[in-house]
């Protein structure tokens, strides 16, 4: 991708109660789309929704704690069609959630928003048959952030 404009979003990544929460939500995401439309999101997050059996157990009261099921996503949109995607989730045991990065095992996101976004990030991980790794550095104008978040 040549020039890109990002997305930064963070929903309560400088708040530990939601991680600690039950059934709690926290994330680091992040779009990148160049003048072709071709993209890029990256999720890193504690308590992500969408992970297999999360809103079941939740709605049935037994919901984890948000740092209890890690996860990251990388999905790669070119020529209007998906072309790489993944979710997985990693160790719980493995997890540093502060305001500016997070570490998932061995998956590392850093971010700065001072006058712009900054994004580094050195994801990976496991798919049947192969192993996927993306390592980005990301600076330019920030579009958009979520209220009260930085």
């Amino acid at each position: 991708m040549t020039t890109c404009l990002p997305t930064l979003c963070a929903a309560g990544p400088t708040d530990p109660t939601r991680a600690e929460a039950k059934g709690g939500f926290t994330w680091w995401y992040a779009d990148l789309v160049d003048a072709r439309g071709d993209g890029l999101v990256v999720i890193v997050a504690l308590g992500l929704p969408f992970l297999p059996g999360y809103a079941s157990a939740a709605r049935e009261g037994r919901a984890p704690a948000a740092v209890e099921r890690p996860s990251v996503c990388v999905a790669h949109v070119q020529g209007g069609r998906l072309a790489f995607w993944a979710l997985h989730e990693t160790d719980p045991a493995r997890v540093v959630w502060e305001p500016t990065r997070a570490l998932l095992g061995d998956n590392a996101l850093r971010v700065g928003v001072d006058g712009g976004a900054s994004l580094r990030a050195a994801l990976g991980g496991e798919l049947p048959g192969a192993r996927w790794s993306l390592a980005l550095e990301v600076d330019g104008p920030l579009r958009r952030s979520s209220p009260g978040e930085p």
